[in-house]
């Protein structure tokens, strides 16, 4: 897991973990690896034995850090081959609950008259979020504050501590504080709205048209692992998958169950690592 604990891809990885467990009739061990944006853990990935024994909890973020950042020692689409996307979710723009702003309008507006001054705590620099934070401030026309923690759930802990104005952050990990009256929810980034939060609006319904943003959870594995076991690991995925308590649990985080898997998965990748690479291009961004 190229994330700390307590952030959505974390919370995603254990649910599907949990349920293949039980299914393989084995253990299956979470190892949290953060750092870097996840290029920590998918370097250790990339360097373990392709013997079926190790896989990879990759998401959005670590697919495009090679595109972000120079000198990796791994490449997503040379060291890695998809296996399953377990789901999507909507990233929403929270703020504290004591927050003087009540909709993302009044963000938007805050942000046009102190430019540069309005912060977003995100799960960290290069990370999905960030991208999605720097593609609205392009949008809406304003100059916003990148604030990157090393994990979403270090940064939704400051957002309900007060000590970030904002946050941008996957739903999952925001969820459970929102319905706690910790947070509120201001906006989602997909263009619908989200069964898990219906009154609240999307961005483009808040004056961002167009604006359509969803981030993604799944499995990959080294590049040179057995077809077969990549085969049957997605056959128990997809069982898995399909189980009520597990698409119940998963749907509960805020995410969309996909199940997207092997060829399909690869050409998901590919369409997103366009589209943010243009984004990246744009916006100058890159990391040492």
């Amino acid at each position: 897991m190229p994330q700390p604990a307590g952030g959505s891809n974390d919370a995603m990885g254990r649910a599907v973990g949990e349920q293949l467990s039980k299914q393989l009739g084995q253990p299956i061990v979470v190892d949290n690896r953060p750092g870097a944006s996840g290029a920590v853990g998918m370097e250790v990935v990339s360097s373990s034995p392709a013997d079926g024994y190790t896989f990879v909890v990759a998401s959005d973020t670590v697919a495009l850090q090679p595109v972000l950042r120079k000198g990796l020692k791994w490449n997503v689409e040379r060291d890695f081959v998809p296996v399953t996307m377990f789901g999507a979710q909507p990233i929403v723009v929270a703020v504290p609950a004591n927050s003087p702003y009540k909709t993302m309008k009044d963000v938007i507006a805050a942000a046009k008259a102190s430019p540069g001054k309005i912060g977003y705590a995100t799960s960290g620099q290069g990370s999905i979020q960030h991208l999605a934070g720097e593609l609205l401030a392009q949008m809406a026309g304003i100059d916003l504050l990148h604030i990157p923690y090393k994990g979403g759930g270090q940064a939704i802990t400051d957002l309900v501590g007060g000590q970030v104005p904002v946050a941008v952050l996957g739903l999952a990990a925001v969820l459970p504080h929102a319905k706690g009256g910790r947070v509120r929810i201001l906006a989602v980034t997909t263009k619908a709205r989200s069964p898990a939060v219906p009154d609240v609006p999307t961005l483009e319904e808040s004056g961002v048209a167009g604006y359509d943003v969803r981030q993604w959870a799944g499995l990959m594995a080294p590049a040179a692992t057995p077809p077969d076991v990549l085969a049957k690991l997605q056959k128990e995925i997809a069982a898995a998958l399909a189980t009520p308590a597990l698409r119940e649990r998963i749907e509960k985080l805020g995410f969309e169950v996909t199940g997207t898997a092997g060829k399909d998965f690869a050409a998901y990748l590919n369409r997103d690592r366009a589209r943010w690479s243009k984004v990246i291009a744009e916006r100058k961004l890159e990391l040492d």
